[in-house]
């Protein structure tokens, strides 16, 4: 199903594409259209240009996708994952989300270490985090 053929809500689009049966069977993606007709601003692509009323239309558009996978397709778990900029490997510059359902086996890995940080960094990251 091509982006196109299925549009709902406004602006916001989705549109599934088959890949691999090894890999993700189903890669349900979200974009924001150049313009949003409400508000009139154009999106960049990235997440710290974006204003936060078109951010939370894409989350609400998230939801709504998510729970029709989870109908559809009856997946085990579900990532969603927006890559922001080329050292996050985004290669299509708007803003956009990919749901990615999952299965118990589908061979899918963790990209990152999940190894507890130590507590004095976790402490440090925080004190540089707080808002004064």
């Amino acid at each position: 199903m091509g982006e196109g053929e299925t549009r709902w809500g406004g602006e916001l689009w989705a549109a599934a594409d088959l890949v691999t049966p090894m890999a993700i069977r189903v890669a349900a993606t979200l974009r924001l259209a150049d313009h949003i007709a409400a508000g009139g601003y154009v999106l960049s692509g990235v997440i710290w240009e974006i204003f936060e009323a078109a951010h939370a239309q894409v989350a609400g558009m998230v939801h709504r996708v998510a729970a029709l996978l989870k109908a559809t397709l009856a997946p085990d778990g579900m990532n969603v994952v927006h890559s922001n900029g080329e050292a996050a490997w985004q290669e299509v510059f708007h803003f956009h989300v990919h749901l990615v359902p999952r299965w118990h086996g589908d061979d899918l890995r963790l990209m990152w270490n999940s190894e507890p940080v130590p507590p004095h960094d976790l402490e440090r990251i925080q004190q540089r985090l707080s808002i004064d």
